[in-house]
């Protein structure tokens, strides 16, 4: 195993215990910006499946683990759940498209389109680059509605280490 696979599978390990520390984040952003993403989010998958669930549930427990994320950093959390919609779409898990379909539309930036661009290239499955140009057109139309202040990959920090004990609400590690 290479230092970048055991980086990923630390950062993976952070991700599903829900315990994101600012060193953590900053090797999140550095995958992102390395294209690292479709294979993080793959690596969540095969560990909830290594764990015993079936590739539904694996699907559906990865989701909660972004969603946790996006709690701290919803920037982060959007762009890897980009990256697990057309793994949902094939399984037909509508619930979990829709509910990515939603928190993009909540935490629409510049860098999020830019992202989404990217990803949509990267797709070889027509219906996938369809649904990531249709929330590209979406974000655009959010953007125009209610401008917030641009954003920048470098500009997400966390003040202090978070983890969720639950579902309903985050405590400080």
């Amino acid at each position: 195993m290479n230092a970048d696979e055991q980086n990923r599978f630390q950062l993976v390990d952070a991700i599903r215990s829900r315990n994101v520390s600012q060193e953590n984040l900053d090797s999140l952003i550095h995958i992102v910006t390395q294209n690292g993403s479709p294979q993080l989010v793959d690596d969540l998958i095969c560990k909830e499946k290594a764990a015993g669930r079936n590739e539904d549930d694996a699907v559906s427990e990865t989701m909660l683990h972004l969603e946790s994320l996006g709690d701290t950093v919803p920037f982060l959390a959007c762009v890897f759940m980009a990256h697990l919609s057309p793994i949902a779409g094939r399984l037909l898990l509508h619930d979990i498209s829709d509910g990515i379909a939603l928190w993009i539309a909540e935490f629409p930036s510049d860098e999020l389109a830019r992202q989404l661009r990217l990803i949509a290239a990267s797709q070889t499955h027509p219906r996938a680059k369809k649904s990531m140009k249709g929330w590209q057109s979406s974000l655009k139309m959010l953007k125009k509605e209610n401008p917030r202040p641009p954003t920048a990959l470098r500009e997400f920090e966390l003040v202090a280490p978070i983890r969720c004990s639950n579902r309903k609400g985050l405590v400080r590690a």
